[in-house]
């Protein structure tokens, strides 16, 4: 199973687990009162007048959301509590197709851990019996909406697998297709559930993470709490992704306090990107202090260069790059890319960084400004540069001048490692299905895999691929 190259799912895996954040039919009020404090940041679990499955699912709920989000839970405690909640389940006395659905939930959990874990095989076992199993409610039991959830989100992530490992999915008895997939989570979107508003904003999340799709989520049809810390996280992922980062920070500063040690991290992007560089050092320093696990460490380290060197604080910036230096574990593609950017030791043009995350934020007029001062001092810079105002041009939805620079990033000298151009032809196949020209779409979507050794190759092989399988109807 590593020859089924799972490693394409773990940009999927922040995805998976927010999605794993919707109400649980259950008749219990005490069970909805206890999954309503998880999803608060209050992640013990208080056994009284709950069931045993009840109780032993929240808690594997509660495990995961502490494993991805915090990182604040062993390996060792989580694979433990897993097969106790999973065991417990199994044996209780429910009736389907609750039961199944709480284990294909949990059983989807595990998977989750297994791939954090780089257990493979493991995660592929868990995944398929969690995929059988809402299958099967999907088949038996059609009226129940939860299923359509669970079966839709692992259509839609396997389906992103490219298309010379699809043959394992069906041997595996995984037949897997995109637009089924997004079909299933319409299901419950369309349907009067109290799952369709959070499957609205989680579908949009798929689309943002995993098919790279522009967004038809009317956030206006649409509200949520944003005193709950899942709710804000949520939320700040999507505007984030919308490069509406104004947006996120407005969520953020309600109130700065969050239980949920990511919404740090992602405030501090948006505070670099707005170019408020002692607010991105206040809250990069926060998630470093309180985050106990690895994920976005070196990046944070890296960002907090950056910051630094901005403000011409050199010695402070040394101590934060000798910082991230120290750092080996890279579990996230900031992390790729941050250790790529150190190790390489590539002189930092800063009017280029700069205009690359007020882009990223959405904060057209500054990096529009911050062009104006660029001076190119190598042939990566003039590469970089021009993919720069590509993306900054297709995020205004200037399709004719992006398109033009996209192709020029393209007309560059394709031995690098550099990841400008394989994104670039993926940024022009959007714009080719766009306009309905699928010929040159599948051209360009095809084109950006085929460049190797670049540090986003997983997510843009992925990405790719997704879009190739949507517009051929897979």
């Amino acid at each position: 199973m590593t020859t089924f190259r799972i490693s394409y799912l773990k940009k999927a895996a922040f995805t998976v687990c927010l999605f794993l954040y919707t109400p649980i039919f259950s008749q219990s009020s005490d069970f909805q009162l206890q999954y309503q404090k998880i999803i608060e940041g209050d992640l013990l679990v208080d056994k009284a007048a709950l069931t045993d499955p009840e109780y032993y699912y929240l808690t594997n709920f509660s495990n995961t959301l502490r494993l991805y989000l915090n990182e604040d839970i062993s390996y060792e405690l989580y694979e433990s509590g897993f097969e106790n909640s999973l065991e417990i389940i199994k044996n209780s006395d429910l009736s389907s197709p609750l039961k199944d659905y709480f284990l294909s939930e949990v059983r989807l959990q595990g998977a989750l851990f297994y791939l954090k874990s780089k257990k493979e095989i493991e995660s592929a076992w868990q995944l398929r019996q969690a995929y059988k199993l809402a299958k099967k409610n999907v088949t038996l039991f059609p009226g129940f909406i939860p299923s359509y959830k669970t079966l839709g989100l692992m259509q839609v992530v396997l389906g992103s697998v490219p298309e010379k490992y699809q043959w394992l999915l069906s041997l595996a008895g995984m037949k897997t297709s995109i637009n089924e997939g997004l079909g299933n989570l319409s299901v419950v979107i369309k349907s009067n559930s109290y799952l369709k508003q959070e499957t609205s904003y989680l579908k949009a999340i798929i689309e943002a993470y995993i098919l790279g799709q522009n967004f038809s989520l009317q956030f206006s049809n649409l509200t949520m709490n944003t005193q709950n810390d899942l709710d804000r996280l949520i939320q700040m992922s999507i505007y984030s992704k919308k490069s509406k980062t104004k947006e996120a920070l407005k969520i953020f500063e309600k109130d700065e306090e969050a239980k949920f040690n990511l919404i740090y991290y992602m405030a501090a992007e948006g505070y670099m990107q707005q170019g408020n560089y002692d607010k991105a050092i206040k809250f990069y320093t926060k998630y470093l202090k309180l985050h106990k696990g690895y994920s976005n460490h070196k990046d944070s380290y890296y960002k907090l260069y950056l910051a630094a060197s901005f403000k011409s604080h050199h010695e402070q910036a040394r101590q934060y790059i000798d910082s991230a230096k120290m750092i080996d574990i890279e579990s996230t593609a900031a992390d790729k890319y941050a250790s790529k950017m150190i190790e390489s030791d590539v002189h930092l043009n800063q009017a280029i960084m700069k205009m690359r995350l007020a882009t990223d934020g959405g904060f057209y007029e500054r990096a529009d400004s911050l062009g104006n001062l660029v001076t190119c001092k190598s042939v990566r810079d003039t590469m970089e540069f021009t993919y720069r105002k590509a993306r900054l041009q297709h995020k205004q939805n200037n399709y004719l001048i992006a398109k033009r620079a996209y192709h020029q990033t393209l007309s560059f000298d394709q031995s690098n490692s550099w990841y400008f151009q394989p994104n670039a032809a993926l940024q022009l196949g959007y714009i080719y299905e766009s306009e309905n020209k699928t010929d040159s779409a599948l051209l360009y979507f095809n084109k950006s895999k085929s460049f190797r050794h670049h540090e986003y190759k997983n997510s843009i092989d992925s990405k790719a691929e997704a879009a190739i399988n949507r517009i051929k109807g897979r």
